[in-house]
């Protein structure tokens, strides 16, 4: 079926600029329905294979660490991680992303809504990283996406002074 779909995303989209360029408003009306609904069944198509537990869909966010390192710094440990991201844990990030503009609202309090929605999903994602590379405590923690599925988690911790008072080295 998602085949069939792409096909007809593919010749819908043709059609409407053959139907623009030869000036024709009902082939390029019906060339736009073709598209549309072959966009309405691609997603129909991945909807059920998510349903129906398809291999990709239903798989667990995991990482790969690529490379670790620490230093210490004028009372401050540093931590960076660099980690590969799998499948899930990427849709995760995709899905987390502020991709809208205001103008797509009505209204400005539905923008603010969508917002506050995709932060809370960003937090829920940073959670999931950070509990996977054993860092429970989320301050001083940055994760940046440096390329693809790459990114780069960074820990700032304040050393303690040790029982005597003494600054750690």
């Amino acid at each position: 079926m998602a085949y069939i779909a792409f096909i007809a995303i593919l010749f819908g989209a043709a059609g409407i600029a053959g139907g623009i360029e030869a000036e024709n408003t009902a082939g390029t009306i019906a060339a736009a329905a073709i598209h549309v609904g072959g966009i309405i069944a691609m997603y129909a198509a991945a909807r059920k294979e998510q349903k129906e537990g398809g291999a990709d869909m239903q798989e667990e966010y995991g990482l790969q660490v690529i490379a670790e390192g620490s230093f210490t710094d004028e009372g401050y440990s540093i931590r960076t991680v660099t980690i590969r991201l799998n499948g899930a844990a990427m849709d995760g990030y995709i899905m987390s992303g502020k991709w809208n503009i205001g103008d797509v609202y009505e209204t400005s309090a539905e923008y603010k809504e969508y917002i506050r929605k995709k932060e809370l999903a960003r937090k829920e994602w940073e959670k999931k990283i950070l509990g996977m590379l054993g860092i429970e405590e989320e301050a001083g923690c940055s994760i940046t996406r440096a390329l693809s599925e790459i990114f780069t988690v960074v820990q700032v911790r304040q050393d303690k002074p040790d029982a005597q008072g003494d600054e750690p080295c």
